[in-house]
């Protein structure tokens, strides 16, 4: 993070990105922050990298329905992730 923060939130997911939002950068006075950083705490797999690299690369994949993703060849293990991957 290139700023030290304090009452922020973070996260880590079950692949190892930690998630680190919000908080506060300054005490007096009170100077808050919505930055948003990510890190990997542990190498991702291959199949995690190329993924992110297809929604960084293709973001309008999160605008198809489920039906749209799998024909298109995407894999289901991916698909079952997208919140917006619903419907037929």
């Amino acid at each position: 993070m290139p700023e030290p923060v304090f009452f922020h939130s973070a996260a880590i997911t079950p692949e190892g990105c930690m998630l680190v939002t919000g908080g506060n950068i300054c005490i007096t006075p009170t100077i808050r922050t919505n930055s948003s950083y990510s890190i990997w705490l542990t190498v991702p797999s291959l199949q995690t990298l190329c993924w992110n690299k297809l929604i960084e690369t293709m973001p309008q994949l999160l605008s198809m329905t489920k039906k749209q993703l799998l024909e298109l060849g995407i894999n289901e293990h991916f698909v079952k992730k997208l919140e917006c991957a619903v419907g037929a």
